[in-house]
């Protein structure tokens, strides 16, 4: 009896247990989420960080170049330079197509605009010019805006106006742009040659002869001032953009990689001023052609021996080559000799002459040539007007020259 108790009460236990099991086995329904708990206090500050460097006063810096005397001494070197020479901008700042370099507002106007003149003409009372409103002289503005930086890291930084790249006025083919150098050399590049005609009286511009006109085609020079003008430096430092001008012939046209880097501030400005030759910084010419004197100052930093700008003898070289071309064009007759010797050693006064060295060409008294030889002029006028006589890339103005000379 004890026995069958035992067994009915472990019977009864596991029925309980798999009662238990078969309810365990079934989802209970998905309670809420429990209320987040809050954020653990602050951990204790981290130890302080070590001072940086002191930067320096800013009366220091500033007034390395900011003091009145640095200015005044820049002020007058440029107000005494041909960039700040009233008298040199008056006239030719009176016509349109002259402002954009012979007056302040007419360049400001022109680098604003990317066109190759200002937008419209201006009339200055009491005058008879069509003239672009106040040719003045070049002043600082012309080249400088505020510092495009303030970090010292940064400088020297002389706050220059940015110029992009440009088509070139001489060759529409071409884009010049040589960087910082840009803000110098959208003036001082070819203008365009208009100054050439066929015989049958169709324009001429010999950048394109090769399209629609031969080598030995006749043409005609109609301007005694035939030539690239006065400021012909850009298609020279940049080695490119002289178009039909590059003369076929025994010397190779290549570009001198010594001065590549250099822009035109590096040597013309950056060269330490000399005030009793008028040369250097803002004075921005390197030799005084009254007393002969060469600022070197900049170029004796790399060419540590330099005694003058004749360093391997390449404006030796330059110039004789410009006086050989002479030789031909007073045996020709599209040079005159004047009485004073230039700087190149020659004398011919600058003008183009109608063939019998007394008359200047003219459109009614032009000089009759091939266009190739009309070339080799051209080449001449803008190596000698260029000046500096093969430093801004002798290899590229040798070639030139060579060439030039043969086919004359």
């Amino acid at each position: 009896m004890m026995k069958t108790n035992s067994l009915l009460r472990m019977s009864a236990l596991a029925i309980a247990l798999m009662a238990v099991v078969a309810t365990g086995c079934k989802k209970p329904a998905d309670g809420k989420d429990g209320l987040n708990g809050k954020d653990g206090l602050n951990g204790a500050p981290g130890a302080n960080g070590s001072d940086g460097l002191n930067g320096q006063d800013a009366n220091t810096f500033c007034k390395t170049c900011h003091n009145t005397a640095n200015w005044a001494a820049k002020y007058d070197q440029l107000a005494s330079s041909r960039h700040g020479y009233d008298a040199n901008l008056a006239d030719e700042g009176n016509r349109r197509d002259c402002a954009p370099c012979h007056s302040e507002q007419g360049y400001l106007e022109t680098m604003a605009t990317g066109l190759d003149t200002p937008a419209v003409n201006h009339v200055i009372s009491g005058t008879s010019y069509d003239s672009y409103l106040g040719n003045y002289s070049l002043t600082c503005k012309a080249c400088h805006s505020f510092h495009g930086t303030l970090d010292e890291a940064d400088f020297p930084n002389y706050a220059l106006n940015h110029v992009p790249g440009f088509v070139s006025k001489f060759n529409k083919s071409i884009t010049l742009d040589l960087g910082n150098s840009n803000i110098c050399i959208r003036c001082h590049q070819n203008r365009p040659n208009t100054s050439n005609a066929t015989i049958t009286g169709a324009p001429c511009n010999l950048d394109t002869m090769y399209a629609g006109i031969h080598a030995n085609d006749s043409v005609r020079i109609t301007s005694s001032r035939y030539g690239g003008h006065h400021g012909p430096q850009a298609q020279l430092k940049a080695g490119q953009g002289m178009g039909d001008y590059e003369i076929a012939g025994s010397a190779p046209y290549l570009n001198s990689t010594g001065h590549a880097s250099l822009i035109c501030g590096d040597c013309h400005i950056l060269s330490t001023a000399n005030n009793t030759d008028s040369t250097g910084s803002h004075y921005f010419k390197l030799k005084n052609p009254t007393t002969g004197h060469e600022n070197i100052t900049k170029c004796i930093t790399c060419h540590t021996t330099a005694t003058s700008h004749d360093i391997n003898g390449v404006q030796t070289t330059v110039k004789n080559l410009l006086l050989a071309i002479e030789a031909k064009g007073l045996a020709q007759g599209w040079l005159k000799a004047g009485t004073t010797t230039n700087d190149y050693g020659g004398t011919s006064d600058g003008l183009i002459y109608k063939g019998d060295g007394l008359t200047a060409c003219s459109g009614t008294k032009p000089l009759r040539t091939t266009a190739k030889k009309a070339a080799a002029i051209f080449v001449f006028c803008v190596c000698r007007d260029d000046k500096s006589y093969g430093v801004h890339n002798s290899k590229y103005i040798q070639a030139l020259l060579t060439n030039a000379l043969a086919t004359l």
